[in-house]
């Protein structure tokens, strides 16, 4: 977790590596970027069950356009479905991250994957 890394809070686009002048997904301007650490203390990953082994990952409050992420406990491991934008250490870390959006990793690389 050593490389700098912001979250546009009017799309939840994560930047890592550097501080944009304007957002590259949304284009929001470099004033709506959060430090990781600033977006972690600001907002939560609610868990809401929506299968016995699935969980929908949300930021609370909603955090930027929002997009929902899945946990899903199976075979002795955990695996997501895309990612949430801010970084929540109470969220149990994954063996397996699969994504959605090419362009959208959220803050999968703030923790490192369980291995299994």
């Amino acid at each position: 977790m050593g490389q700098e890394q912001y979250v546009c809070t009017v799309c939840g686009f994560n930047m890592i590596g550097y501080y944009p002048e304007r957002c590259p997904f949304c284009g929001a301007p470099k004033k709506a970027f959060l430090s990781w650490e600033d977006c972690s203390a600001r907002y939560k990953v609610r868990s809401t069950p929506v299968t016995e082994k699935v969980v929908r990952l949300n930021s609370v409050p909603a955090l930027g356009l929002e997009h929902a992420a899945y946990r899903i406990k199976t075979g002795g491991k955990v695996y997501m479905i895309d990612c949430p934008s801010c970084f929540d250490k109470r969220v149990e870390p994954s063996a397996v991250i699969s994504f959605t959006h090419h362009h959208f990793l959220g803050a999968t690389d703030l923790r490192p994957p369980t291995s299994g």
